[in-house]
């Protein structure tokens, strides 16, 4: 009697421990929610054992009883919180539909129908399968969508089918092989769902990375066009300006023109627009411009590179990131960017160096200082994947001045994988 109750307990614990690891924010309370609710649920499970309430009308309550600690302890959608409760019965239902067939197995003809052995093997499995499943959707942060609510109905049927299944079960010692089938078949249906859910994270994360990128994008071609813009304008304007600079001279009043240029200088900011001989490479550099000046860093630039490695859009990208990594990285006292780009008869050599502060944190070759740390590392993995197209290498280095980052794309295999960016 007394080991029933324990596996009770520990059968609540796990589910509420299961919406416990997907939240998606540190609430306070934390260890009052998951006690009270734990003791909720194990009421329930009570309940049903003593009065033997309707499976049905005790899976919906407990379903919502999981929905109410899911929807308490995180920002999620509806479609989000439904899903998180639907997945604690799923991963119940097949955690006893395993242990039931385990027990088949070993017992095979003697089998002695549902024991405690059984019931704490299926507890073993489950707290298992909750652990490893909720790492998993809590690495991709799953989103409420329209396929969201198609696996909700899906995940809904498989609840349902379990529970019959084990409504056959119970009313019979001996599993006749239609029984054992069905087990088998139920388990194999929801393993296949949640590797299609798997999918459809993976998919769903590419994709806002993908939003995310394009939007960033969008605003580099805006202000490399602004850029483009004051350029232009700085042309139209320098027949005026040397105009009215003449005029001055010829009537003996040279002071005004000097003042009059050192006016125009520091508002077209002549002196400082990069214009090397890759016309991309000029494009990048002028729009970063206004960011490395506003934090006083020094640009040291060696340029060798006659064609550009990659497609323009993808040559931004790359460039692009690596730059913002390293202006957000910079060390505060001694702020430093090297960029060095060369090219030799098999390979183009990208190289940017920047001082970085000593308590920024290196993780998977990765350094930030960002307090946002979520969304850290959607350049560097964008970077990777377009330099693997390009069947490229980054190595990533650092020593106690610089942080490096090297590409080397063959110049062959650049010249054939040209493509346009699919967003």
């Amino acid at each position: 009697m007394i080991l029933n109750q324990i596996i009770n307990i520990t059968e609540s614990f796990i589910g509420i421990y299961f919406i416990d690891k997907l939240s998606n924010k540190d609430y306070e309370h934390r260890y009052i929610y998951i006690i009270l609710f734990t003791a909720l649920s194990y009421l329930l499970v009570t309940l049903y054992d003593i009065y033997h309430i309707n499976n049905n009308i005790f899976i919906i309550i407990d379903i919502m009883l999981y929905y109410l600690f899911a929807s308490l302890t995180s920002k999620s959608s509806y479609s989000v919180n439904i899903f998180n409760a639907f997945m604690v019965w799923v991963i119940l239902t097949f955690s006893n539909s395993l242990a039931i067939f385990i027990s088949k197995i070993v017992y095979y003809n003697n089998y002695p129908g549902i024991t405690i052995e059984t019931a704490i093997v299926s507890k073993i499995i489950y707290f298992i399968s909750a652990y490893y499943i909720s790492k998993t959707i809590k690495k991709y942060q799953h989103q409420a969508s329209k396929t969201l609510w198609y696996i909700n109905i899906v995940l809904a049927c498989l609840i349902i089918i379990h529970v019959e299944l084990f409504d056959i079960i119970f009313e019979t010692v001996s599993l006749s092989p239609n029984i054992i089938f069905g087990l088998l078949i139920i388990m194999i249906l929801s393993i296949v769902v949640f590797c299609i859910f798997n999918e459809y994270l993976k998919y769903q994360k590419e994709k806002h990375l993908l939003e995310l990128e394009l939007q960033h994008q969008k605003d580099n071609y805006q202000n490399i066009i602004n850029n483009d813009k004051k350029i232009k304008k700085i042309k139209h304007d320098l027949n005026h300006i040397l105009l009215s600079t003449i005029y001055c001279i010829q009537n003996d009043n040279p002071q005004k023109a000097l003042i009059y240029l050192k006016e125009k200088l520091n508002e077209t900011n002549l002196k400082n627009i990069y214009d090397i001989s890759n016309k991309e490479f000029s494009f990048i550099l002028n729009y970063y411009k206004d960011k490395i000046d506003k934090y006083g860093i020094e640009l040291i630039v060696t340029n060798q590179m006659e064609i550009t490695p990659f497609d323009t859009i993808d040559f931004f990208i790359v460039i692009g990131n690596l730059l913002d990594n390293a202006i957000e990285n910079i060390n505060s006292d001694y702020k430093k960017i090297i960029i060095h780009i060369y090219q030799d008869q098999q390979y183009t050599t990208i190289i940017i160096k920047n001082t970085y502060n000593s308590n920024s944190i290196l993780k998977d070759g990765a350094v930030t200082s960002k307090k946002d740390k979520q969304n850290h590392g959607i350049g560097l993995m964008n970077v990777k994947g377009i330099i693997r197209q390009y069947k490229g290498i980054l190595t990533i280095d650092h020593d106690d001045l610089f942080y490096k980052c090297m590409i080397k794309v063959p110049i062959k295999a650049s010249s054939k994988s040209k493509r346009s960016l699919k967003l």
